[in-house]
């Protein structure tokens, strides 16, 4: 089934680590592709940023396609983040989908 392609923007939810309770956390997608673009977002691949609402980081580790123009997985929603902040994509583009 076709997933919609993640973007620069795009929302996480998952758990924040690196605090003396880990919490459920909300966080968005801060890097992303300078060459492929899906409704004006750059999108997201894997090795891109996640930032958590708290500040903590973690790093996006499966994408489901390749951006051809620059040779790296492309990430789509439900994809998982790890790091100090481990979560799932839960927003992608509604128009640009990937398998």
């Amino acid at each position: 089934m076709p997933l919609g392609i993640a973007r620069l923007t795009d929302v996480t939810f998952g758990i924040c680590y690196c605090h003396k309770y880990p919490i459920a956390i909300s966080g968005v997608i801060i890097s992303c592709s300078g060459t492929t673009y899906a409704e004006s977002l750059g999108f997201a691949r894997i090795g891109d940023i996640v930032r958590a609402s708290c500040g903590h980081t973690g790093v996006i580790i499966t994408g489901s396609g390749i951006d051809f123009a620059e040779s790296i997985g492309v990430s789509a929603l439900t994809d998982r983040t790890t790091g100090c902040y481990v979560s799932s994509i839960v927003s992608a583009s509604g128009t640009t989908f990937t398998e």
